[in-house]
């Protein structure tokens, strides 16, 4: 193959490999053929270890949630009623507060 050309005769672009979708298959027929047995197995499992073996599972059915991060140091906003007071009487309701 010379550089820049081509190559037409690969495999399609999103096609899936034939020896990874046969060991799929196989594996799905398997785990089918013995799903009877695999649950009488797991509610063999002590408490910790069926926990454990759920939880494994669950990460091939419930989709995996992205970490969030925050950014936002801003220090909380005050309520805006806050402007009616003066600093006095603030002060008074927080020593007020504390001390109930």
């Amino acid at each position: 193959m010379f550089k820049g050309v081509r190559n037409e005769n690969g495999r399609p672009k999103g096609s899936k490999n034939k020896s990874t979708l046969i060991l799929k298959n196989t594996i799905a027929s398997i785990l089918e053929d013995n799903i009877e047995l695999f649950k009488e197995r797991l509610l063999q499992l002590n408490e910790k270890d069926f926990v454990k073996a759920y939880m494994d599972l669950a990460k091939y059915v419930v989709p995996t949630l992205k970490a969030v991060e925050v950014n936002d140091i801003s220090e909380p906003s005050l309520p805006d009623w806050i402007d009616n007071y003066n600093e006095e009487q603030l002060k008074a309701a927080v020593t007020l507060k504390q001390n109930q």
